[in-house]
């Protein structure tokens, strides 16, 4: 039955065989998680990331249970090498995103930046991540670019509430 099925089974005796098959390592990371064992899902989901890139959802599990297990900083560093792959999947792109925001927080505007524009690149048509990255160009006093981005996400959404009001606090400041 599916609860005597061992996931010590499938590690030791299936992916030893294949250790590079990816696809097995993100069938044991799911079993795992299934099992309520998020920690061994993690380790056995690193091993398939480094196998191949091709296969997103793998990554986009490694990204949610690093960012639960509170591991930010490895969450942050998973998806950015799996968007290198997948540099349009929508939710190694909301990762990202959330990143940039608590990044900001935090105090690291700068960072915060960095992972926005990586984003934009790949993702100019959200004009969120046009307002997020005005925060964090005002968190710097760089308040002519903040006002650009706000103008950039005016483009794609007129009636951002965030964009408008950004924009008038910015004008005139």
């Amino acid at each position: 039955t599916y609860g005597d099925w061992s996931s010590d089974v499938c590690s030791s005796d299936l992916l030893a065989l294949r250790s590079d098959y990816s696809s097995g390592w993100h069938n044991l990371g799911l079993t795992l998680v299934d099992l309520n064992r998020p920690s061994e899902a993690i380790d056995a989901l690193l091993k398939g990331s480094v196998c191949t890139p091709s296969i997103v959802d793998l990554h986009v599990l490694l990204v949610r249970l690093l960012r639960d297990a509170g591991r930010h900083a490895e969450a942050e560093q998973a998806a950015l090498a799996a968007r290198v792959h997948h540099p349009r999947d929508r939710a190694l792109m909301a990762h990202i995103a959330e990143r940039a925001v608590q990044q900001r927080r935090a105090g690291h505007p700068e960072l915060a930046e960095q992972l926005l524009r990586g984003l934009l690149a790949d993702w100019d048509e959200i004009a969120e991540l046009h307002v997020n990255l005005a925060n964090s160009l005002s968190d710097q006093q760089r308040i002519a670019a903040a006002v650009d981005a706000c103008r950039a996400a005016l483009a794609i959404a007129p009636t951002h509430v965030d964009a408008l009001s950004k924009l008038g606090m910015f004008l005139r400041d």
